[in-house]
């Protein structure tokens, strides 16, 4: 049995991306049984409330999978929000039984020449209270929590503290990785490398 960690549904004009090409693309693997989608910000509700407009995406997912291929969606929420909890309730209700948990993008790198992650976070995001608030909250409600990050930014590194106090404070809370350690593209400074950056713990899957 073989799973897909990872890929995206869209429905852009020029390049769409939907369950017939995914089926095409695993289809070339032999003995790929199930997929897990992971939120590209595809289809969120046009109205309501902000926070609750990423639950859309979930409702896209279900909605174009009905024979359940996609058997595992990491969505997003702003983990900052007040009514984190609120979101999360309607993300596995949206989810028919397959929402798994969220990827709230931190990757940031003050070099102007590093792209932008589509989230747009804060430098001091992986530090703030209110984040950390919303990865307790993923715990409680039995989800995970999958990180996007640069290298810089992994706990190991002594130039971001925050990610460690976030790993240490928040370990009732499953982790994963989804892109976490990219190097940043064009970045000229120096960064601590080498080694697996990931704590030794049973609480974070890389």
């Amino acid at each position: 049995m073989i799973v897909d960690p990872h890929h995206h549904l869209w429905e852009h004009a020029q390049n769409p991306y939907m369950m017939g090409e995914l089926r095409a693309d695993t289809g070339r693997v032999p003995g790929v049984t199930n997929t897990v989608f992971v939120e590209c910000a595809s289809a969120y509700r046009t109205d309501g409330p902000e926070a609750f407009r990423p639950v859309g995406e979930t409702e896209f997912v279900v909605a174009a999978d009905p024979d359940r291929f996609i058997s595992g969606i990491i969505g997003f929420a702003d983990l900052t929000a007040p009514e984190i909890d609120d979101v999360l309730a309607a993300h596995v209700a949206a989810g028919d039984g397959r929402f798994r948990g969220i990827r709230h993008a931190s990757a940031f790198d003050a070099s102007p020449d590093v792209r932008v992650t589509h989230t747009k976070p804060p430098p001091e995001l992986l530090g703030m209270a209110d984040f950390r608030r919303g990865i307790v909250a993923l715990g409680a409600a039995g989800l995970s929590f999958e990180a996007w990050m640069y290298h810089p930014q992994l706990p190991s590194s002594r130039h971001w503290p925050a990610t460690s106090r976030t790993c240490r404070s928040c370990s009732t809370t499953s982790a994963g990785r989804s892109g976490s350690g990219r190097t940043p593209v064009a970045a000229t400074r120096s960064s601590p490398t080498g080694g697996s950056p990931w704590p030794r713990s049973p609480r974070v899957r890389t």
